[in-house]
């Protein structure tokens, strides 16, 4: 099944755009178009709320036969373990410029990221080493972090690059 392509079957029958959707199920916008374009596959419990707002309910059977992440996502993990590595060994320029970038997206934002980068902002006012399992967590809400990281200039081009091809290719991916 992809949950994709089934998430927005749902959602146009029910006759839903993303936007209500998501306001209804209680996400954003962006991160609708994330899970029906397959950049992002969500977690089963959201899965499920948005499918029920949608009024549809899911049976799960575990399909063992391909990885849970999107190599979107394994990238990005990739580069977060990296900046990690940085928030660790040198904290207060990392921060501030994760909340230099954070102020910058705040005031571009036009509402769809708010919820975002309220996390980040009372993220970033926490011990470091709080920061860093939030932010390598592989659960949904660690995904959804590390798509509106406020750590973009932290690495080096080469240093991103290199983390890119760390990740494997599979068939899957």
């Amino acid at each position: 099944m992809d949950v994709g392509t089934e998430l927005r079957r749902c959602r146009t029958r029910a006759g839903l755009s993303q936007h209500a959707l998501a306001q209804a199920a209680g996400t954003s916008q962006p991160t609708v178009a994330a899970y029906e374009s397959g950049r992002v596959t969500p977690n089963v419990d959201t899965l499920a709320r948005l499918l029920d707002t949608c009024g549809y309910a899911i049976d799960v059977v575990p399909d063992i036969s391909r990885p849970r992440w999107t190599r979107v996502e394994e990238k990005s993990l990739a580069i977060h373990r990296l900046i990690a590595g940085r928030l660790l060994q040198n904290p207060t320029p990392t921060l501030k410029k994760a909340r230099s970038n954070l102020n910058r997206l705040r005031s571009a934002d036009r509402g769809h990221s708010a919820i975002w980068l309220d996390e980040w902002d009372n993220l970033l006012e926490r011990p470091t080493d709080e920061i860093v399992t939030d932010m390598l967590a592989r659960t949904q809400r660690g995904i959804d972090l590390r798509q509106m990281t406020p750590f973009a200039g932290v690495l080096t081009d080469a240093e991103r690059r290199k983390a890119l091809r760390s990740v494997p290719r599979t068939d899957a991916a």
